[in-house]
């Protein structure tokens, strides 16, 4: 990847801005913020603009980069990594108000996830991966609940 270097440091562009915003606000004290913004920009100089612009452009990238790290960074966290289900969370809603860790649940409270699920997701129901991989762990744990209603996810994937 090929970038141009930047001639002044980035205090020396600050400097200039900042100069330009104090003179502008003596010469214009009542003109309307984004026209004072456009005089300004009219009057600095090609190169300042251009390095500006580089340096709110990088800025802006990496300000990108670090936000999707963190979500990506987050959902690896928040996810439980079961074989066949890895959409699903560590811990699940069973009702508006109720969580359960995903590993204990039993049919029930799985089957109340995915209707709760279903429910608030109506417009993505056929696509959502969540709901796919839960109603796959229903089907999975369906046949073991009728003789052991108690039976846990982790007891029926064979992680205990």
């Amino acid at each position: 990847m090929k970038t141009k270097q930047l001639t002044r440091s980035q205090t020396d562009i600050e400097i200039v801005c900042k100069q330009a915003v104090q003179d502008a606000l003596i010469l214009e004290p009542k003109l309307p913020a984004a026209l004072l913004a456009q005089q300004i920009i009219s009057e600095l100089e090609p190169e300042v603009l251009a390095e500006l612009g580089q340096r709110l452009i990088a800025a802006h990238f990496a300000r990108l980069i670090r936000s999707t790290r963190t979500k990506e960074s987050r959902t690896r966290r928040e996810q439980l990594l079961l074989p066949g289900f890895e959409h699903l969370p560590v811990e699940i809603a069973i009702s508006e108000t109720e969580r359960v860790p995903l590993r204990s649940a039993n049919y029930t409270q799985v089957r109340s996830y995915f209707r709760l699920l279903s429910n608030t997701h109506l417009d993505r129901r056929r696509n959502d991966p969540r709901l796919l991989e839960a109603k796959a762990l229903m089907e999975k744990m369906r046949s073991y609940a009728d003789k052991q209603p108690r039976i846990t996810v982790a007891e029926v994937l064979g992680l205990v």
